[in-house]
């Protein structure tokens, strides 16, 4: 016979745990960038029930980001928001589709527009200083595969 609460009850405990380590794994990618100070946060938000929330938190971070006029490592805000475009999961932006929006860009009246030779430096220098560093493998199948070297 099938015991409903029992199902639920071990669906909830694993929801927990599943939760428990996505926000592990989002606060340790925050501390690797250094945005993450938990107990500052706690501070800021102890007592403050009507206070904001970490969805304003983080819109108002990257508004401020935005905003700023230090887009280090890019050269410009436009090669910043132009290097996200053509690099957004799910979404591939062809040579054509990325010299129209430079096209596009350009006819506006836009400032600092890159031209698509130096996005593609700027690309290539930051894959090289950035990235993850992988070693390309094959399998005894055949099958191509890359495994990631961890940074530490």
């Amino acid at each position: 016979m099938w015991n409903y609460e029992k199902y639920e009850a071990g669906f909830s405990a694993g929801d927990d745990m599943l939760e428990d380590a996505m926000q592990r794994q989002v606060e340790d990618g925050l501390n690797m960038m250094g945005i993450w100070d938990a107990v500052k946060l706690g501070q800021e938000l102890d007592g403050e029930l009507d206070g904001p929330n970490l969805v304003d938190r983080d819109d108002t971070l990257l508004e401020e980001l935005l905003e700023s006029k230090e887009w280090y490592p890019y050269a410009s805000k436009t090669m910043l928001l132009l290097d996200i475009c053509d690099n957004l999961p799910r979404l591939t932006v062809s040579e054509a589709l990325m010299r129209t929006f430079i096209w596009i860009l350009r006819e506006c009246g836009a400032k600092d527009v890159p031209s698509l030779d130096a996005l593609r430096k700027t690309q290539k220098a930051l894959r090289g200083q950035c990235s993850v560093p992988t070693i390309p493998c094959t399998s005894v199948q055949g099958k191509n595969f890359c495994i990631m070297i961890p940074v530490q």
